[in-house]
Parts: C-alpha cells; structure tokens; sequence
C-alpha cells in the first residue's frame, strides 16, 4: 500500500518533534549528505523545463539508501509540488508527501547541522538574542527548530520584514501561543535600518530567510576596519538566495569573512551555481566547506571563531531523506491516507 501526505499532516507531525528527535533526523541528514559527499552521483541531474504555459517545471532525482524525486512547478503562485518515495528494491511507489511544509522542515534542519557544530547545544546558555529575516515557512522552521534544541537559551527573536505589519501579523500567527517565555520584536527592513542593524550586532543567531536581490545583512553591522566590531560569537545562515541575481548578504562582509574563514554549505557544487553572493564576489571551492565534513571525520573546528557563516541551498536527496522517515514514522498513524497502487 503506498500513504499519501497532505501539508497539514505533515505539518502537524513535524510540529510535535522535541529535541530528541529532531537530533534524530539532524543524524538522518547528516548520514545521507555524508553519502552523498561519498558518492556524488546518487543525486543525478535534475531536468528544469518551462512551458508554453509559462510555469517552470524542475524534476530532481535521487538514488542512495533511499530513492524518489522531487517534483516542483514555479508559476505566479509560487513554487508548489511533491516528494515521491520508491522501493530502492522493486521501485513500487511508497509514498507522496506534500512539498510545502516538508521543503521548509529540511532546509531548517539543514541549517541547523551547521549551528550545532559552531554553538553546541550541551553550552549553557541564556538570555540571548535571535534574527530572522523573512516571514514565510522556511524562517518560521528556523526559529522553531532553533528554539527547541535550546531550551531557555533565547528571550528574544527578532522578525524582520520589509513591513512591520507583515512582521507583526507572522509573529501573531505563528508564535504567540506556542512560544512562552520568548519576546517577538517585529521589525522593518526598510523604514528601520538603524534598528535592524543594532539588532544583528545584537543577536548569536542570524538566520536570512528572503529571496532578496538587494543584501538585507550588511557588513558595516558587524565589521570595523574590516575587523569584527562585536563581542561574543555569531552564526549566520542564509538559506534565501537561489538564483545569481538573488544575495542576502553585502559584498564587504563577504571580502572581510573570507579573509580568514571559510563557508559552511550543503555542496560546493550547488551552492556555487546557485548562490548570488557567491557567484557575484567570484567565491570559488577553496572558501566552502561541506557541513557534511563537520559530521564525519574532519578536523575542521568552527566552535572556536567569532563569526561563522553557513549557506544552504537545498538538494533533493534531503527532501528524499526526511520524507523517508516521515514515512516510516507513521506507518501505523491515522495521518496520511493509504491507497492501493
């Protein structure tokens, strides 16, 4: 029997993970990208296709321990699709699980294989601050899977938007129930910049969550004199820009960071063909490290610096991977609907 996976469904189990098991899905992700970096060929290459109708249709494969393929549509309504899983054996269809929700669910667990590693989570920590820039699903995920793996370490989280109405009404609708304890700051990109970098300077995590074509993150916020003008230790991840056009962070804090350190990414391959800030500062392999390294056996050690920065841009393989657990997760759950096939 193959199960097939609404968006709500999936977002109301994702919903109930607590720390324990996100850090087993953190592993599940981790595994796979150690596979991938193994073996680069488990994830073929993906078929874009664009219509007369106008939309742009894209098809991402992937093999491995887990086979299935993404399929995405973008048209004026945004990007929409679904995950299809097979038997690795035979090839029977196993599952379909809505993209939505899923999509954004790893993309956040993606980041946070990098912030674990740079902050781990057994440092006793409190009273600090959180960014996000962005107020769709992939910011609101980097915020919850942020929050649940620090239990107490956060007050405050900031949410920046080009409007403060829009900040506002995300902050309403997602977290004002479910987040006690925590003090959500709305705040404008656009009518606030002095705020907006007070609060970067301010804050240990800074997540960009916007498909900006102009840098919402500044260098002038955190360096001076191209050196960093702060005390204590920043993460940054940038999971916004995916096209060459698209870039969340200036150019000076691109040159100043890469004058010593190097960039957490899920590929070098992908990362550099897709990554606006990259591509137009000319960023080349010996300035990415894979977040994959930092799980296996590396002696790569980013705990000890000041500013760290992580760049994900997605691959299907982790659609493939989560929504393989997410399967096997509910294989005797009411969620999900069975269908013979």
């Amino acid at each position: 029997m193959m199960k097939v996976f609404n968006d709500y469904e999936i977002d109301s189990y994702l919903l109930s993970l607590n720390s324990q098991h996100i850090q087993r899905y953190q592993r599940i992700l981790a595994d796979v990208l150690l596979a991938y970096a193994a073996d680069p060929t488990i994830i073929p290459q993906r078929t874009v296709e664009q219509t007369m109708l106008g939309p742009t249709h894209l098809f991402m494969p992937t093999t491995g321990a887990d086979v299935g393929i993404k399929v995405l549509t973008s048209s004026q309504e945004g990007f929409k699709g679904a995950t299809f899983i097979f038997s690795p054996l035979n090839g029977e269809l196993q599952c379909v699980l809505n993209a939505y929700t899923l999509t954004a669910f790893r993309t956040a667990l993606a980041t946070t294989l990098a912030l674990v590693k740079v902050q781990p989570i057994s440092g006793y920590r409190e009273n600090e601050s959180l960014i996000v820039f962005g107020v769709g699903p992939q910011s609101f995920w980097h915020v919850k899977l942020t929050v649940t793996l620090y239990p107490g370490r956060f007050s405050t989280v900031y949410v920046a938007n080009r409007t403060v109405y829009n900040a506002e009404r995300f902050i309403t609708e997602k977290f004002s129930s479910a987040f006690g304890g925590i003090r959500f700051v709305p705040l404008s990109t656009v009518s606030q910049d002095a705020e907006v970098g007070q609060a970067v300077a301010e804050c240990s995590v800074i997540f960009g969550c916007t498909p900006s074509t102009v840098p919402v993150i500044r260098g002038e916020w955190l360096y001076a004199s191209r050196k960093l003008s702060y005390e204590g230790s920043k993460f940054i991840g940038l999971i916004g820009s995916y096209k060459p056009h698209m870039m969340e962070i200036d150019s000076e804090l691109v040159e100043c960071y890469t004058q010593e350190h190097s960039f957490i990414v899920d590929s070098k391959e992908h990362t550099l063909h897709e990554a606006g800030e990259f591509i137009s500062n000319s960023i080349d392999g010996t300035k990415l490290v894979e977040v994959s390294e930092l799980w296996g056996e590396s002696d790569h050690n980013f705990s000890l610096l000041k500013l760290v920065i992580c760049k994900m841009v997605g691959l299907a393989i982790m659609d493939v991977a989560v929504g393989s657990q997410v399967m096997k997760d509910n294989v005797t759950s009411d969620a999900g609907v069975s269908v013979a096939f």
